[in-house]
């Protein structure tokens, strides 16, 4: 089985000339089809509909074997002030998969002692593989919450979600749990790292699939400092899976590249990509 896990950085590449910004649309899709025989893609920070944009107001769907899930961060974005060019969280699958359920109950995303902000962005769905059995994928992305000073919140209101406690505490379907989490660690950070990962594995049983601090450090994103002079890289995205017997990292290659002072991964995000096979 093999993961794609990605966060786009859409909001920053759609600004600008309508052209450019199609040109970085299909240069993505390409991307998407390098790989081949991939079961999940697990993308942040992206438009799903409208990336398929091919001619300004004219989508195609050119990826006919996958189906989209897709959730709007539209209430977060528009208490951040944003009016337009919305974006979330997506899910592409594989037609050979069959979704069956969603496991956050979209009646109860508003009620007072469930939502919190960013919730509505969390996916968490169960699939049917050819052989019936189950897996559950869950896409988590950790929005800065300017709803309480511009700080990450989402990890320990993620952590306290009975929801999701529930499905990664007594679930017994295969997990995966990929996405940004905006909890950085950088190079000389590995043991604040390597607590963080622990506490995965003894909560929840799930194990780490990106051996970040292996051989040598691999950062995940790379963030600009002041006037884009100079920038650093940690690592702030994930993927953890259980009931796995073996994970390989596909995509090693270094493949980023300087665009006016700052890096970008094949000059398309801020954020690596990772390919990842679970067998």
């Amino acid at each position: 089985m093999k993961i794609f896990c990605w966060n786009m950085n859409y909001w920053q590449n759609t600004k600008g000339n309508p052209h450019d910004i199609i040109d970085w649309k299909n240069k993505c899709i390409e991307f998407f089809k390098e790989e081949p025989n991939i079961d999940f893609y697990i993308l942040q920070e992206i438009n799903l509909l409208k990336l398929f944009e091919k001619n300004s107001n004219q989508y195609e769907f050119s990826m006919t074997d996958y189906n989209i899930l897709y959730h709007e961060l539209t209430n977060e974005l528009l208490f951040d002030g944003r009016k337009d060019n919305f974006w979330g969280n997506a899910i592409l699958f594989h037609k050979n998969y069959k979704f069956e359920k969603n496991n956050i109950d979209t009646n109860d995303l508003y009620e007072v002692n469930k939502y919190y902000y960013g919730r509505s962005s969390i996916m968490c769905y169960d699939f049917i593989l050819q052989n019936k059995e189950k897996i559950t994928i869950i896409n988590f992305y950790n929005k800065i919450n300017y709803a309480n000073k511009g700080r990450y919140t989402m990890v320990d209101d993620f952590g306290n979600d009975k929801d999701i406690k529930n499905i990664l505490e007594n679930v017994k379907n295969r997990i995966i749990m990929a996405g940004d989490f905006n909890t950085g660690f950088g190079e000389k950070d590995k043991e604040e790292y390597d607590k963080f990962i622990e506490q995965y594995k003894n909560k929840y049983n799930l194990e780490n699939c990106i051996q970040n601090y292996s051989n040598k450090f691999i950062p995940t994103y790379y963030h600009a400092k002041a006037h884009h002079i100079s920038t650093f890289g940690y690592v702030n995205d994930f993927c953890f899976s259980s009931k796995f017997n073996d994970v390989t990292i596909i995509n090693q290659k270094d493949e980023w590249e300087n665009i006016g002072g700052i890096k970008l991964w094949r000059g398309l995000s801020d954020h690596r990509p990772f390919i990842v096979e679970l067998k």
